[in-house]
């Protein structure tokens, strides 16, 4: 074997060392988007290429990525939205195909498919990379729709096929690294996310009972925008009584969706003032949503599912609540809201109203335990705001 020979393995081990450490070649994607009638060639001996430094199931290239049969539309979309970086090939043509039927340049028809992938790729923030075939030139603003304008203003790449192809693979190369730096960044930040109580707000939860959750979510808020409130807990009771439906009459039971219109519509009122305050609540999707809401200061109500046992005055309801310590009675709940979020660990921290309950009232949760206790329908995070008053009202009463 000549020395030469030998160089080039080398240099080919090196190569294959490199690209297997891209991020793209452990799932990233990279979304082609082409008119066939103008750069149907292009697209797919671009993806080869692609393909043979990031593989090439991370190419998107519909002829080859869909199968007869599939939900074209929505296999489009979900594709654009896991892609990484989003290559618009533009060829001579691709801005004067016309449709058959309405002879309508295809661009400016709202259904156009290469259209409507460019618009989505713009609203989900995916990084475009524009890159030019055979020659041809970037649209100026003036020839593109307004939705997908923007597009005139990017950096294009002219596809002179080894050197283009190796500055689309560095610019993707370059997008990714980026996007796993943002991502370490944020997991970095929400490793541990821990709303503290203040103490007076606290000592609520001494007097035990559900109703006092909302009242403790509601004044945190306030105190994390430096605003020392205080809530008449019997107005809210008060109202609560009002809306019950007759079985709950006279019961310490209530339904989380008259809470929420109540802290969302109705209010309650300050300790000594006529003020009032809501909470103008956010519904959550999902456990998924905790970090951002917590990292804003933003206490989480939610209904937690109970064991029996957990009343009996002789059982010790443990700190820390796994799957394996019981399963919930179904239908069986109380009001709590989400107070900490620990990334690394997938824990969950809760303030209850029962000061007998774990750590004075507060249980975490592992995520196995959150997913089968916490019902998701009612997550809400609390921002609590003074109720906006009439001008007779202000009048009145100014303060």
């Amino acid at each position: 074997m000549s020395k030469k020979s030998v160089s080039g393995n080398a240099e080919k081990r090196k190569l294959n060392q490199k690209e297997s450490s891209d991020p793209l070649a452990t799932g990233g994607r990279i979304f082609i988007s082409y008119r066939r009638q103008d750069s149907k060639d292009a697209a797919l001996y671009l993806r080869s290429l692609l393909g043979k430094r990031f593989g090439t199931k991370s190419i998107f290239r519909d002829l080859d990525s869909i199968t007869p049969g599939d939900d074209f539309p929505a296999i489009i979309q979900s594709s654009i939205a896991g892609a990484s970086a989003f290559i618009v090939l533009i060829g001579k043509n691709w801005l004067k195909i016309k449709s058959k039927k309405s002879n309508q340049l295809r661009l400016f028809d709202k259904h156009d498919y290469v259209r409507t992938e460019i618009e989505s790729a713009m609203k989900l923030g995916i990084e475009i990379i524009p890159v030019l075939v055979n020659g041809a030139t970037m649209p100026d603003v003036k020839d593109l729709p307004k939705s997908i304008s923007k597009l005139a203003t990017l950096n294009a790449i002219d596809l002179s096929w080894v050197e283009g192809v190796t500055k689309i693979g560095r610019k993707v190369y370059e997008i990714e690294k980026k996007k796993a730096r943002e991502k370490a960044e944020a997991a970095k930040r929400a490793k541990n996310i821990e709303l503290n109580l203040p103490t007076d707000i606290f000592l609520k939860q001494k007097r035990g009972g559900g109703s006092n959750i909302f009242m403790m979510a509601m004044e945190f808020s306030l105190r994390a925008q430096g605003k020392k409130v205080l809530l008449d807990e019997r107005d809210f009771l008060k109202t609560l009584d009002k809306m019950q439906i007759k079985e709950l009459k006279g019961t310490s039971g209530f339904f989380m969706e008259d809470v929420i219109y109540i802290l969302d519509v109705v209010g309650v009122k300050q300790r000594n003032s006529s003020r009032r305050y809501i909470a103008r609540s956010y519904p959550l999707k999902s456990l998924a949503d905790l970090p951002l809401q917590l990292s804003m200061k933003r206490p989480v109500l939610c209904s937690l599912l109970f064991n029996v046992n957990w009343w009996d005055k002789k059982t010790h309801v443990p700190e820390l609540i796994d799957i394996d310590t019981g399963d919930p009675v179904m239908n069986a709940s109380t009001a709590a809201f989400i107070s900490g979020w620990n990334y690394e660990e997938e824990r969950i921290s809760l303030q209850t109203g029962y000061s007998k309950w774990g750590n004075n009232g507060i249980i975490t949760l592992t995520k196995a335990a959150a997913l089968r206790r916490i019902q998701k329908q009612h997550l809400r995070s609390v921002e609590a705001v003074e109720m906006p008053r009439t001008y007779k009202q202000i009048r009145d009463n100014p303060l």
